[in-house]
């Protein structure tokens, strides 16, 4: 990106310079940020169930999610699942509403996809609404 934003000046291209603008604005606040305010939205609802005596923040190459640790009810695991997807596509709406130009709102509206069982929220939303009064996982 330093080298294409050097060549962009050297060379008095605007164009360039905007587009680079632009791509760093979408990865910073719209990819980056959704992921880090769906992830708080799971850690707050999860921070506040009980039986839950830790969270940890677990990334691999393409992931990046929370793990409670202890014993979860369902109820506390559809909660938390939901409360992830839910935050980012009501921020999207708010973008949408207040600023489409940005196009930032694409970003946090596609979270709601997170809802279906084809994701781990999805999956988890399922198995909190069968049990929902039980326990479903045991962590140290």
């Amino acid at each position: 990106m330093a080298a294409a934003t050097a060549v962009a000046i050297v060379f008095d291209q605007p164009g360039i310079l905007g587009a680079l603008r632009a791509v760093g604005v979408h990865y910073v606040f719209g990819l980056c940020a959704s992921f880090a305010i769906h992830e708080l939205g799971h850690a707050v609802v999860l921070q506040r169930a009980p039986g839950v005596t830790a969270i940890t923040l677990e990334r691999t190459l393409l992931r990046i999610s929370v793990r409670p640790h202890g014993s979860i009810r369902g109820r506390d695991a559809f909660l938390s699942a939901l409360a992830g997807p839910l935050l980012c596509t009501a921020i999207g709406v708010v973008l949408w509403l207040v600023a489409p130009h940005l196009m930032l709102h694409f970003w946090f509206l596609l979270h709601a996809l997170f809802l279906t069982p084809a994701f781990s929220d999805g999956r988890i939303l399922v198995v909190g609404a069968r049990s929902w009064d039980r326990s479903i996982s045991r962590r140290s």
